[in-house]
């Protein structure tokens, strides 16, 4: 059963509250707009469930249970704290039994997508600096992953459509 949601400050998305540290922050800019296949990428994650298959809302958990290089596991409810889609879709998932959170950011311009994924920490996090360091490491990677995943699904799906002479536009 997921933990009842009580937020931890206000994550506005503009600015990190005071009560919450930056940790890692990863980018990756791909040629077209993304949807993302959450566990082919995520180096950590093994399973999920809830709100997978479509856009956040505020209110919205994902559930993620997964597994560390070292062999231990986690099962983490994330609930969406903050959205803004005024211009890009901004979301903030806070897992609140372990006090921190994840902030993505996407952003469509000149015909590419801009991804962000960023570790935040609450000042009472469970997590210390090793585990914050293996996190943006992880982070890291599993961007690095979804980059190539999805840059080689588009380019598959894009190439897979036939091109037509001019005779065809008549």
């Amino acid at each position: 059963m997921p933990p009842s949601y009580k937020p931890y400050g206000n994550p506005v998305p503009s600015y990190i509250p005071s009560e919450w540290t930056a940790g890692d922050r990863n980018e990756a800019t791909f040629k077209y707009p993304i949807k993302p296949y959450w566990t082919q990428w995520h180096t950590a994650s093994k399973a999920v469930g809830g709100v997978t298959e479509r856009a956040y809302g505020v209110g919205d958990l994902v559930y993620e249970h997964g597994e560390y290089d070292d062999g231990t596991s986690h099962d983490m409810f994330w609930v969406v704290a903050a959205q803004d889609l005024e211009g890009y879709t901004l979301s903030v998932l806070i897992a609140q039994e372990q006090k921190v959170g994840l902030r993505y950011t996407l952003r469509e311009e000149g015909g590419v997508t801009h991804f962000a994924r960023e570790t935040i920490y609450h000042k009472d996090s469970v997590y210390g600096a090793k585990a914050r360091a293996e996190f943006g490491e992880a982070s890291k990677v599993s961007v690095g992953n979804l980059e190539k995943q999805i840059t080689g699904l588009l380019e598959k799906e894009y190439s897979s459509v036939p091109t037509f002479g001019a005779s065809w536009q008549q």
